[in-house]
């Protein structure tokens, strides 16, 4: 099954302010970016506003793509994601300072029936202690 990846877009605010200041260095000869001037203050107290926007417009692009396929004949079948507890069992004992595999990393991808891959998330840190095999979490 095709997924839609939304194009990578900014959501970060201080990205976002970063961004801009270096813009008006690049198109204003000799701007330098001082917190206090008129361009600094402005570029701040839009850049959480744009950072919002962007969130909102990753959302909106997810929604306008499901909305594609009624217009060529292809009905989308409504789901759910799954969650479910995951056990990790290590060949050999965590090292020194033990082991995390941090949220939202890739853990596991099997195929399902039709031979489409499922990808599984981690909700949350797995942490396996110092010596031990085994750790648990949500995916």
């Amino acid at each position: 099954m095709t997924r839609f990846a939304a194009p990578p877009i900014t959501t970060d605010a201080n990205l976002l302010k970063e961004g801009a200041r270096d813009v008006m260095a690049e198109e204003l000869p000799g701007w330098e970016p001082a917190d206090a001037s008129p361009e600094c203050v402005i570029i701040d107290a839009f850049a959480p506003i744009m950072a919002e926007q962007a969130e909102a417009t990753k959302l909106e692009m997810v929604d306008a793509f499901r909305g594609l396929g009624p217009l060529v004949g292809v009905v989308p079948i409504p789901a759910q994601s799954a969650f479910g507890e995951l056990t990790v069992t290590l060949a050999a004992a965590a090292p020194t300072g033990g082991l995390t595999i941090a949220a939202n990393e890739v853990l596991v991808s099997i195929r399902d029936a039709n031979g489409d891959p499922q990808v599984f998330r981690l909700a949350e840190d797995i942490v396996i202690a110092e010596g031990l095999t085994v750790g648990s979490g949500t995916a």
